[in-house]
């Protein structure tokens, strides 16, 4: 795989793309749809009753054979797009999933190789996700930072699956087929990614938006009380830290905004960057201190960024 032609990709510009967002959202359906998987499966070889415990345990052990098959077909998607082994691997699960639950439960060779299949798409998925993000080539914190934010809403996912998949068996006790819904819609949401993900050069833009003079206190009271604000405050910022010359990278206007929904946990650091490329021209503030005040509450590291920024205009 020629990486010659790709520049570092940073934690900004991973969070700044659908590209990144898409492949958290199809991590947390597949990763939802496995969970489901295996809670549908208990009750449907229940009610069909006709797998003994050491049938059962031989289609469940033979399906190491996918996750082996699953590592090659990484390496040999590497040379090609990783889009298109995520949708390969998403798809398969999704069909293989859905023939499982529709083959004839004596047929057992039959449900071995599905079963085979079904590993090969959920253990592919996986590990091609992570080949995705190294192929921006980031550093540890940009790499830390985003696998994090996939694993936490696989983490979801998997919490959420059993909840998911049994509401179907309420209505139709042979739905069991539904929990291979999430894995389809992992597929539509990887249709609309740029084929070569991160092997490009990062292409965020990011337009110059004139600083307004917010008081610091007001700043805090409208984030702290008022619905919303404080996702309009921080879909701003990017724009007027870029006027104010900041050598921090900076996030896009939805990137911020998905980070502040979906990965909060992800601001702290924003905040921190953000004060620590300005270290020279604000001297005597700590940016250590103001990441620990954004986990603690955001709206009051809003004001202190504020204050930031009366400070540096006046430089």
């Amino acid at each position: 795989m020629d990486m010659n032609y790709t520049r570092h990709w940073h934690w900004q510009d991973f969070i700044s793309t659908y590209r990144f967002w898409g492949l958290v959202l199809a991590s947390f359906l597949m990763t939802l749809s496995s969970s489901a998987y295996s809670t549908n499966l208990y009750s449907y070889l229940r009610d069909t009753n006709v797998l003994g415990a050491a049938e059962f345990a031989i289609i469940f052990g033979i399906g190491i054979v996918g996750s082996i098959l699953a590592m090659l077909g990484v390496i040999y998607f590497l040379r090609y797009k990783l889009k298109l082994a995520l949708i390969i691997f998403a798809g398969t699960t999704a069909l293989a999933t859905l023939l499982f639950f529709w083959a004839p439960p004596q047929n057992m060779k039959l449900m071995a190789v599905l079963q085979i299949f079904i590993r090969f798409g959920t253990t592919g998925f996986m590990i091609a996700a992570i080949a995705t993000l190294v192929s921006g080539r980031p550093d540890v914190k940009s790499f830390v930072i985003t696998f994090v934010t996939i694993y936490f809403w696989q983490i979801a996912g998997e919490l959420l699956g059993p909840s998911f998949g049994n509401p179907a068996l309420n209505f139709d006790e042979t739905a069991h087929w539904f929990s291979a819904v999430p894995a389809c819609l992992a597929v539509l949401s990887l249709l609309p990614m740029s084929g070569r993900m991160f092997l490009q050069d990062p292409d965020v833009q990011i337009r110059e938006r004139t600083p307004i003079a917010r008081n610091p206190v007001a700043t805090f009271f409208l984030c702290a009380f008022i619905p919303f604000y404080i996702l309009y405050w921080l879909s701003v910022r990017p724009g007027e830290l870029k006027s104010l010359r900041t050598p921090v990278r900076q996030i896009s206007k939805g990137g911020i905004i998905a980070t502040a929904i979906f990965a909060p946990f992800i601001l702290p650091i924003w905040f921190h960057d953000v004060r620590e490329g300005f270290q020279d021209q604000l001297p005597g503030r700590s940016p250590k201190f103001l990441g620990f005040v954004a986990f603690l509450m955001p709206a009051a590291a809003a004001a202190m960024s504020q204050s930031d920024d009366q400070l540096l205009q006046k430089v």
